[in-house]
Formats: C-alpha cells, structure tokens, sequence
C-alpha cells in the first residue's frame, strides 16, 4: 500500500474537517477503497477517526439502497419539557402576580419582568433552574409579551 505525501496528507485533514457525518464516512471510505489493502487503517488514523467509521462508509457506499439521515430518530439534545414535566404551571404562577393587560383586548398580555427574573425566580421557588432560551420559549408558548421597563 503507498501513502500519501505530508502535504496532501494535510489538504485531507483539512477537507475532512469540513464535511458532515454521512460526507466523513464516504470520503474516508472512498480513499480506503482506492488504497486496497490496509487502507482503513491508514485512512483512520490519517484522519483520527474510527476505523469503525470508514467500515461503515464502505458498507455504505457498496449497497444499494442509500442511508437517509446522518442521525437515528430521537437523536439529540431532549427539550426542557421532557426533564421538567410541571415547568409550565409554576412558570405561569410566578407570572399570575405580574401580569398586566389591555382591557379592551383581552388577549394582549404582557409581564413587567426580565426573563433573568423570571429564570431567577423560578430557582428561588421550585428548585427549577432554565435558561433565558427556555424562558422565551416559554413566553412565546403562553403568549406572554415582555413590556419595556422606564430605566
């Protein structure tokens, strides 16, 4: 089996680096296919990725059925309702005492706290500690607006 020159051995590092999932195990596996023998090996650690990686790649590219998604369903990060079943209600009973509204349009909403408030608040009284993120995720699901304090 050759190997590569230094020089390109870098230009691959660098191209690699930029690719997706499912484009890292294709290119390792075309390169490890050009190779022949002992290129999964040398390609995996030419690119400090497992050889598990490039395998998976060959198998790809030789089937004949191509693979969809980069990821399996329910893969990633879970949202905060998933680990905080109950945020809502005592989000909305912290909100209860400042809120404020149109009374002619009683769907105008709004609440004279920060969203730090509100996160703050929420860890003082029921141990929940989220983000400002979650916070306005929160906002936004019950239609709450934030009004502008006077500084």
């Amino acid at each position: 089996m050759r190997k590569y020159e230094s020089d390109i051995e870098r230009q691959m590092r660098d191209f690699y680096d930029n690719l997706s999932e499912r484009g890292k195990r294709h290119y390792t596996a075309t390169e490890a296919l050009k190779l022949g023998h002992g290129g999964i090996v040398y390609i995996s650690e030419l690119l400090g990725c497992s050889r598990n990686t490039v395998s998976r790649g060959v198998k790809e590219l030789k089937s004949s059925v191509p693979e969809v998604s980069d990821r399996r369903p329910g893969g990633g990060r879970k949202p905060y309702e998933y680990h905080l079943k109950d945020t809502d209600e005592k989000f909305l009973d912290i909100l209860k005492n400042h809120t404020a509204g149109d009374p002619m349009k009683r769907d105008i909403v709004w609440t004279n706290l920060r969203q730090q408030e509100i996160a703050d608040i929420l860890c003082e009284r029921h141990c929940i500690r989220v983000s400002r993120t979650v916070i306005r995720k929160l906002l936004r699901k019950h239609a709450e607006k934030l009004r502008r304090r006077s500084l």
